[in-house]
């Protein structure tokens, strides 16, 4: 439910901001939602439209990590672990929104959610991930992607 009040909120009325208040509302009200994966990925998601409309994506991101740690502050269901990993991936999913209007900034950005987030060298998937982003050349990730390449 929160999660489609999310979307509601972003095609219908603020976009990004009337999303983002209404999930710190939510999740200060109801601090299990963040093992939600729904959840989750409306915060991902607010987190890459910050990321992408500011001049500082990584500060960015953190202030809304902050905003997230406390409204679920005092939860006996969030520990600080859950927490350092929600902020990896919150970065991770702002760099993969940087990633084609800004790649130089995506690449710093996937750096941080390696550095902040250990959990992303134990997972290979999510390591190589941000490994292509942070150190593939500008350009290579375009060609990639390009059809019968």
């Amino acid at each position: 439910m929160c999660a489609s009040i999310a979307h509601q909120r972003w095609n219908a009325s603020g976009g990004v901001q009337s999303s983002r208040e209404h999930l710190l509302k939510s999740l200060h009200e109801a601090p299990w939602l963040l093992s939600e994966t729904a959840v989750v990925d409306w915060l991902k998601r607010v987190a890459g439209a910050l990321a992408a409309t500011s001049t500082n994506p990584v500060q960015a991101v953190k202030t809304f990590w902050k905003d997230i740690k406390r409204e679920t502050t005092g939860s006996p269901l969030i520990d600080q672990f859950q927490m350092r990993r929600l902020l990896g991936d919150l970065l991770g999913a702002a760099a993969m929104s940087l990633q084609r209007g800004s790649p130089r900034m995506a690449r710093f950005v996937a750096i941080s959610a390696l550095a902040y987030d250990p959990s992303h060298w134990t997972h290979v998937g999510r390591l190589t991930r941000m490994c292509r982003l942070a150190f593939t050349p500008t350009g290579s990730m375009e060609e990639e992607r390009r059809p019968g390449r």
